[in-house]
């Protein structure tokens, strides 16, 4: 029997990285949001927001691996742009929650701070 490997197009594999990536975002985005009353938390979401790079890298190497460890730039520079592109579907639905259900007046508050300043 020939042992025949499916491999997953660059769009799956992008979308399925963008899971993670968005999932990544949001838990950035709430110690951002914690970071307004906690200063630990806005130390942890600058972190995050460090991080950001080393994640998208990550996952751009499972990529790299299961494709034989053939990819060209073009390839890869797709790939990043279609993984911020599924994460940031994933993280606006959250925020959208957030800033409709969970705390509508955040935005008046923000810009009430803004003018304090």
């Amino acid at each position: 029997m020939a042992d025949t490997v499916t491999r997953k197009s660059l769009l799956q594999h992008s979308m399925e990285g963008g899971v993670w990536l968005g999932l990544y975002l949001i838990v950035r985005f709430a110690f951002m949001v914690m970071g307004l009353y906690y200063s630990v938390a806005n130390l942890i979401a600058l972190a995050l927001f460090a991080g950001t790079p080393f994640v998208l890298y990550r996952i751009m190497m499972v990529y790299h691996r299961n494709n034989s460890y053939i990819s060209f730039f073009s390839l890869l520079w797709m790939m990043g742009i279609m993984l911020f592109f599924f994460a940031s579907l994933i993280c606006s639905v959250a925020e959208f929650v957030f800033y409709q259900y969970i705390n509508p007046g955040y935005v008046a508050e923000m810009f009430d701070r803004a003018l304090a300043l």
